[in-house]
């Protein structure tokens, strides 16, 4: 057998790749552990980012449970004070209507993390459902106490109450999903408990009409008749106005519209309320009389009504009446009558 001969040029190219071997592996080695390093460092900026995303969401979701809960409380409250007149009703009624609209509004601006995704659409069909609920109540109640047979309004109520009941229902869902997610994370925060009514019972009808009743007779025995005009303007709109002599400019027209504002300040419900316009000037002594009625006011709110076909006199002074009421049983009529001079050039 022939013996291999190796010259010396090809032992040193053997031992170069002996040696750059271990090299090629200790440089892959920290390639490796910079990979892992850059995955972590990513991952754990990552979940603090998620963590801090949740931990907002929950404190949003707080600030509406706490103010949904104030809704309720104050809600609860009236079926304890059945002394109200019918103005500080509605006053009540309405603010609470109006702030669960606000919070319908605030739930759409909250930043919802992809985790929280599934949990959260229960949270605004609550809250949809309790001013849902609310308003109904409202028109509902306010039927009632205009009715003198109360079933057909208390089963309007009840339905109303129910809704009311239903959104309770969907937040405690919506809160045990949400808290089951923040847990799952690591979150360390909860969702609050959100309930708007202490007793679902409040929602049969026998509960209902003795409520029903017993607020009649709480209206009944303090009844308040009483309209009022709170607003008059023109078309044409005054130009000009001297304060010292009461009088008014409007700019030259063949004939003025009136747009009177009247206002229910009792508490009883009032119908067929007239409402007469009259206008008289220096130089004709004969009195345009215009007229209309509002068919129904019901307490604590507002109509607008216009009345057109008047006539002045331009170069002279016109003396613009407006009377609105009296209703029945009204004892004061200082603010059913307003006067408005003017001229023409």
């Amino acid at each position: 057998m022939e013996k291999l001969k190796y010259s010396k040029k090809s032992m040193r190219f053997v031992k170069r790749r002996r040696r750059a071997a271990p090299l090629r592996l200790l440089l892959l080695l920290i390639l490796i552990l910079a990979l892992v390093y850059l995955v972590g460092l990513i991952g754990g900026r990552f979940d603090k980012r998620k963590l801090k995303d949740l931990r907002a969401y929950a404190a949003s979701v707080e600030g509406i449970a706490s103010k949904s809960n104030k809704i309720a409380t104050d809600f609860n409250e009236l079926w304890e004070s059945t002394d109200l007149s019918g103005t500080e009703l509605r006053k009540r009624l309405d603010s609470c209507v109006k702030r669960s609209g606000e919070l319908i509004e605030e739930c759409g601006k909250v930043e919802v993390p992809r985790e929280m995704k599934d949990a959260h659409v229960y949270l605004p069909l609550c809250l949809e459902l309790r001013a849902k609920g609310l308003s109904s109540y409202k028109l509902a109640l306010f039927n009632a106490l205009k009715d003198i047979d109360v079933e057909v309004a208390s089963s309007q109520i009840a339905l109303a109450l129910k809704d009311i009941a239903l959104a309770d229902r969907a937040y405690s869902l919506y809160r045990v999903e949400a808290q089951g997610v923040l847990e799952k994370e690591g979150a360390n925060v909860s969702i609050p408990a959100s309930t708007f009514l202490t007793d679902e019972t409040v929602y049969e009808k026998t509960n209902l009409i003795n409520y029903i009743k017993r607020l009649k007779g709480v209206r009944e025995l303090e009844e308040i008749h009483g309209v009022a005009i709170t607003a008059l303007s023109t078309q044409p709109e005054q130009e000009k106005y001297d304060p010292a002599r009461r009088l008014a400019e409007l700019p030259r027209s063949e004939e003025i519209m009136v747009v009177i504002t009247v206002e229910n300040q009792g508490n009883q419900d009032e119908r067929d309320i007239p409402v007469v316009v009259t206008l008289k000037s220096e130089i004709d002594p004969r009195e345009q009389r215009q007229e209309t009625k509002i068919s129904s006011l019901l307490s604590g709110e507002t109509e607008t009504s216009t009345i057109g076909g008047l006539k002045p006199v331009a170069g002279v002074v016109n003396l613009l009446t407006v009377t609105v009421g009296p209703v029945p049983n009204e004892k004061y009529t200082r603010n059913n009558v307003r006067e408005f001079k003017f001229t023409m050039p």
